[in-house]
């Protein structure tokens, strides 16, 4: 339902992140040259099937009892999905990268000689 769209990069790669679903792929170089790929895997996180809830389940307002995998990092929040990791380093590794290039073309202020004074 939603469209993805940009450039390769030199080894001709585009990454697209958040994708879900059947992925179906449109590649085009030049203007009348394109490719087609119609995926048959499901990719990313499959949707989590709609459930009532459980007859006999805790009310509004009632502790759950502790499950065995309760104490595991995921559960507790103190660990990070291989995705979410990813997306976190990425993320801090480009606001590094912006900061850089920021400092590069930034125009130096008190350094050099004015134009006006040089020979």
């Amino acid at each position: 339902s939603h469209f993805f769209a940009g450039t390769t990069d030199l080894r001709g790669v585009f990454v697209a992140e958040g994708v879900h679903g059947v992925v179906t792929a449109v590649a085009r170089q030049g203007t009348h040259r394109y490719a087609f790929y119609r995926g048959k895997q499901f990719v990313g996180t499959p949707p989590m099937p709609d459930r009532p809830p459980a007859p006999n389940g805790p009310q509004q307002g009632q502790a759950q009892p502790p499950s065995a995998g309760e104490n595991s990092p995921a559960q507790n929040g103190a660990g990070m999905s291989l995705e979410q990791n990813i997306r976190a380093l990425n993320s801090s590794n480009q606001l590094h990268q912006i900061e850089r290039l920021q400092q590069r073309y930034a125009p130096d202020q008190g350094k050099g000689v004015p134009a006006s004074v040089a020979p």
